[in-house]
């Protein structure tokens, strides 16, 4: 069985936009639930917190940037490495610099779940494409293009 890291990062990232639209959905119906859960971050970000998104940047990156060179080295074609580093970019952003934006008066804290949800579907995106290039590229080396 082969194992296509590829689709595991897709997966994370897929995981991580439930996350982030369910727990948008429950704060807005139960206001009362939001302030809980608070890791790190000095601006209460209730349910939607710092931990979570360390976690899965954790499982991410040692296993999205392996997928994309290995990709790389066989289709050849940059765009799927530059849109997933964007989408890296952002989620970065959005785990490691929140606070400090949102101190400087840079992002408003309500946008810190679509900073974070933007980054992850980029992400994919660029997996999705470094997937599909693969595949593309290994159906030519076969000729069953």
């Amino acid at each position: 069985m082969k194992i296509n890291l590829d689709r595991i990062v897709i997966s994370l990232s897929a995981f991580c936009a439930l996350h982030c639209v369910i727990l948008a959905v429950i704060a807005g119906a139960l206001p009362l639930l939001f302030g809980l859960g608070q890791h790190g971050h000095e601006h209460g970000h209730g349910l939607h917190d710092l931990l979570f998104h360390q976690i899965i940047l954790f499982f991410i990156l040692p296993i999205s940037l392996p997928a994309l060179w290995f990709g790389y080295q066989q289709h050849r074609k940059l765009l799927p490495g530059f849109v997933s580093v964007m989408g890296l970019l952002l989620l970065l952003t959005a785990t490691a610099f929140i606070d400090r934006l949102i101190d400087a008066g840079l992002l408003a804290l309500e946008y810190e779940s679509l900073l974070t949800l933007m980054g992850g579907i980029i992400h994919a995106v660029g997996h999705w494409l470094n997937l599909k290039a693969s595949a593309a590229t290994a159906c030519v080396k076969s000729g069953l293009a």
